[in-house]
């Protein structure tokens, strides 16, 4: 009898991957779905996760998102690797 715990599964390279279901829930990014148009102010911590979850929960395509710099727009793509799938 091994009384080892069982494996648990590989890293799918999408560590946050698992929060999408809880932004499921948020008014702010349900309220954001089925608009034409619609702005999002967010803190810096929030961004990456509050675009995830929108993008995991609508199948419109693109979604555009502007931030004030170069810099800024890296760091929020390196940011959304942790979320999401490479597509």
């Amino acid at each position: 009898m091994d009384d080892e715990p069982a494996p648990t599964a590989a890293p799918t390279g999408q560590p946050l991957a698992g929060l999408l279901g809880v932004l499921r829930e948020e008014p702010g990014l349900l309220g954001a779905l089925g608009r034409r148009s619609t702005v999002l102010v967010l803190p810096d911590a929030a961004r990456a996760a509050a675009l995830a979850g929108l993008t995991a929960l609508s199948r419109r395509r693109p979604i555009v998102v502007a931030v004030p710099t170069v810099a800024e727009a890296e760091r929020l793509a390196g940011d959304l690797t942790a979320f999401l799938p490479h597509d």
